[in-house]
């Protein structure tokens, strides 16, 4: 079917089957999981997946398309990990087992995914993970801890990287787990952010947690690959392109351009010079990203482009948002850092208290220069002292003297 086609199929569908999200609240996780249900029984979930995991064989182009002429109606905002990271992943590196027993899933909302990468003592070092998985007979027992989990309380499975071979160097002697996140031994605690949301962010630990062998993703101690390919289809989700595109147009992440606009206007004075000045700073960056996400998604439909482009996207989206953050507390002074009612603070507020997220989720700026000056533009490797030295001497040189190994 051509996308023109296409298009006017999923208007018609989606004015008779969905809500205008007009004056409507962001959807709880009980109705982003009914609304996904209902996009995938109309045929619209998993576009560019294969049939035979539950998806349609289509292209990214009629992703594209579905979110494009959905933008106006209420769809379900906290499935982007299940749908833009993790299922694009497991297809890169699953076996076809899993693929049928968890795509269908994840298409209909029925698991809900998130990522179990990021430890307290390792956090952009993921190579340095202390999450161990012990095998046990026919079972892997995990033990250890991770953080930074983003809807764990309200999520099914965690993709969960974990140390399999100690005495392998620390990239070579990881692995990747499907985890329950309702199996026995497993605890979830809630991290309150500083804007006072406490139900985004958590931390999970994990005590003789026992899973089963085949809940391996990928090849034995190949984990760092597969952490490798999800970091990928992250950076391409912050950027939408690849399996994401149009995932990311259907929730706003920021106070916008247009935002910063009218709170300036509702003064009813003129604007100032270096108002002017700020608000054209805004607005070029907006359009420079957007320009850069739209050759990079088309360089990847078209085939002209390959490798870790959305780690440009990604960095691009870091420095936008954190400046645009910083513009608005600009432009509009005390009213930009007021709370509405006492409980809850406006977007311009949010944006400035979440100003660093897009700079550190996902790897950090600096992370994503690096895969930039290496991999896009062929810069020499940064030095490592350690790629070829067992994990478990690594840690005896990072102790303390007088601790043990």
């Amino acid at each position: 079917m051509n996308l023109d086609q296409f298009r006017r199929q999923v208007r018609e569908w989606l004015s008779a089957n969905l809500e205008l999200k007009a004056g409507l609240p962001k959807p709880t996780d009980a109705e982003d999981r009914v609304l996904q249900a209902k996009i995938a029984d109309g045929g619209y979930a998993g576009l560019p997946y294969p049939v035979e995991y539950g998806g349609r064989g289509l292209t990214p182009g009629h992703q594209e398309v579905f979110y494009e002429e959905a933008a106006p109606y209420r769809l379900p905002t906290g499935l982007g990990v299940s749908l833009g990271m993790i299922a694009p992943t497991l297809l890169d590196c699953a076996s076809p087992g899993v693929l049928a027993e968890h795509l269908p899933k994840i298409f209909r909302g029925e698991e809900k995914w998130i990522q179990l990468l990021s430890e307290p003592g390792a956090g952009s070092d993921l190579a340095g993970s202390l999450t161990r998985a012990d095998r046990d007979g026919d079972r892997w027992i995990i033990n250890g801890s991770k953080v930074w989990s983003t809807d764990a309380a309200v999520a099914d499975y965690g993709f969960c990287l974990a140390r399999t071979d100690f005495d392998r160097p620390k990239h070579r002697g990881l692995s990747v787990f499907a985890m329950p996140l309702q199996a026995p031994g497993v605890s979830i605690q809630v991290i309150a952010k500083s804007d006072g949301c406490d139900t985004e962010f958590y931390q999970e630990y994990f005590s003789d947690v026992a899973l089963p062998a085949d809940a391996l993703i990928g090849a034995l101690n190949d984990g760092w690959s597969v952490a490798q390919r999800l970091l990928f289809h992250e950076r391409n989700f912050s950027g939408g392109v690849g399996y994401s595109v149009g995932l990311r147009a259907k929730t706003k992440e920021s106070v916008s351009v247009d935002d910063l606009i009218a709170a300036v206007c509702l003064r009813g004075t003129p604007l100032t010079e270096r108002e002017e000045d700020l608000l054209a700073q805004a607005y070029s960056n907006a359009v420079v990203h957007n320009q850069l996400s739209k050759r990079v998604s088309s360089g990847y439909t078209t085939g002209t482009l390959s490798g870790p482009w959305g780690s440009l996207l990604k960095l691009s989206s870091g420095l936008k948002e954190h400046r645009r953050a910083e513009i608005a507390v600009e432009l509009c002074g005390s009213a930009a850092i007021t709370w509405d009612d006492g409980s809850e603070n406006g977007p311009i507020g949010s944006s400035w208290l979440n100003a660093m997220v897009m700079s550190v989720a996902g790897g950090s700026n600096e992370m994503q220069r690096n895969t930039v000056g290496e991999k896009l533009l062929g810069l020499p490797r940064e030095p490592v002292v350690d790629r070829d030295v067992s994990f478990r001497e690594s840690l005896r040189r990072r102790a303390p003297a007088g601790e043990g190994s």
